[in-house]
């Protein structure tokens, strides 16, 4: 909105930091001012919050000038929990401070820290507008500390200690959704976004031919169910095997089917000509299969001898075809562009695997990051309780993420019924929450899901 009492471009904003600093950030580059002051008390998750949104801020907004009065010379430190400390600190400490931006407009976003130095920071220094950021809700809030504060006993309906700035009561700011990346930056130090090697095929044959898997897939397709189950059989279970360590493995296809156990006691025999079609279509994308006299064609596990091509065939059909699929969904939605990441790995040491995480898709919305992992199957020798603590453990990497798994068809239909409302249940009682459809996934988003992916 515009309004004469806003802040103008010669803004001083001071923010009070916390370990929780997404709503700062958002502030910031809504208010786009000409310095900030970063509030860091001697709690260390929020000193390394701060280091972190400068280097974010450096890169967003190259012409702000930073401050942090912690690391002045002789800095007096502050803990940030008694209210009494909090108010001399303030007094000694942060009003000088802030004396040097003498003819600048002035601002404060109470939205982080500790109540104690919130209440200092209110009282015991003039401000111009104060700023605040409900949580859940994507805008920001203002307005001014009113007259009728120096007498509390003269309030009453007519009456308001906070005053407003605008038409608004109080004014409102809609925020803009920040970068996924920059959301996983606010939290790990290393962050990447992974080189996705199949993105050498056109995204539209991609999308249209993963929407066929997953379509097919969910409505038990034997021919497809069992052409996965050899890919799995060579890529997966047998990976170390060196009778598939070559170029190519050929498979007979009525002796793999039944000695491997690949084709179930009640499933029929897989249509040749159906998993001819199938064939060709993954052939379409690079050439990689073919079938003739019941003897199936595979890539093989020596990646050094697989074409480029092949190579990013190969990946996209262990796992990738899903996870872009989903991206696909998503990305047709409100939801910008910059708001949704694909792969994107972060952690605070890049040489130890162990505190890294990826997260399958970082989505940024309205104020809300939601990460998503993606599982096209179960993976080999693994249980759904490894699942639900790979997923819990994606929630410390991302700040106040609300966290999404998403299943395909092949890994739904490997439980029973029982087991998977159990599996459902557990998932959402550790505030996770488990998609396997469109509709689902778009629910789980608070977007609101189109008439075709609700069927």
């Amino acid at each position: 909105m515009a309004d004469s009492a806003l802040p103008g471009p010669s803004l001083v904003y001071v923010c009070l930091m916390s370990d929780y600093s997404l709503p700062n950030l958002e502030a910031i580059m809504a208010r786009q001012p000409s310095d900030a002051v970063l509030i860091v008390t001697q709690y260390k998750p929020a000193i390394n919050a701060a280091e972190r949104m400068e280097e974010v801020l450096k890169t967003r907004l190259p012409s702000l000038r930073v401050h942090r009065p912690d690391r002045e010379a002789g800095a007096r430190p502050f803990e940030g929990d008694n209210p009494f400390e909090a108010q001399r600190w303030v007094g000694e400490v942060i009003a000088p401070y802030l004396g040097r931006f003498k003819g600048q407009s002035c601002w404060l976003n109470m939205t982080g820290s500790t109540k104690a130095l919130t209440l200092a920071m209110l009282v015991r220094l003039p401000w111009e507008g104060i700023d605040y950021k409900p949580a859940g809700k994507s805008e920001l809030l203002h307005f001014t500390l009113g007259p009728e504060t120096s007498s509390p006993d003269t309030l009453d309906s007519e009456n308001n200690a906070l005053a407003r700035l605008g038409e608004a009561d109080p004014a409102r700011t809609p925020l803009e959704d920040i970068a996924a990346t920059d959301v996983a930056r606010l939290y790990n130090t290393d962050v990447k976004p992974s080189t996705n090697r199949t993105d050498i095929f056109p995204a539209d044959e991609r999308h249209a031919l993963a929407e066929a898997l997953f379509n097919a897939l969910d409505e038990r397709d034997t021919a497809l169910e069992v052409l996965f189950a050899l890919l799995n059989h060579v890529w997966c279970e047998h990976r170390d095997d060196i009778a598939f360590e070559a170029e190519t493995v050929e498979l007979p296809m009525a002796e793999t089917l039944h000695q491997d156990g690949i084709l179930h006691q009640d499933q029929p025999r897989p249509d040749m000509p159906a998993l001819q079609a199938w064939l060709a279509r993954f052939n379409a994308m690079a050439q990689a299969f073919h079938l003739d006299d019941q003897v199936i064609t595979l890539p093989g596990n020596k990646h050094g001898k697989l074409t480029k091509e092949v190579k990013a065939l190969k990946k996209w059909l262990e796992s990738d075809w899903l996870e872009q699929l989903v991206y696909h969904w998503v990305h047709q939605t409100e939801i910008p562009e910059r708001g949704i990441g694909l792969n994107i790995n972060a952690g605070e040491d890049p040489r130890n695997s162990n505190k890294q995480r990826e997260a399958d898709l970082l989505i940024q919305h309205r104020s809300q990051t939601y990460v998503i992992e993606v599982k096209a199957a179960m993976p080999p020798n693994t249980t759904t309780q490894a699942i639900q603590t790979q997923l819990a453990s994606l929630k410390d990497h991302f700040g106040r993420a609300k966290l999404i798994l998403f299943v395909g068809p092949q890994f739904q239909h490997k439980l029973s019924q029982d087991k998977w409302q159990a599996f459902v249940e557990r998932v959402e009682a550790g505030n996770g929450k488990v998609c396997s459809t469109q509709y689902e996934l778009l629910t789980a988003l608070n977007l609101q899901p189109t008439q075709e992916s609700s069927v």
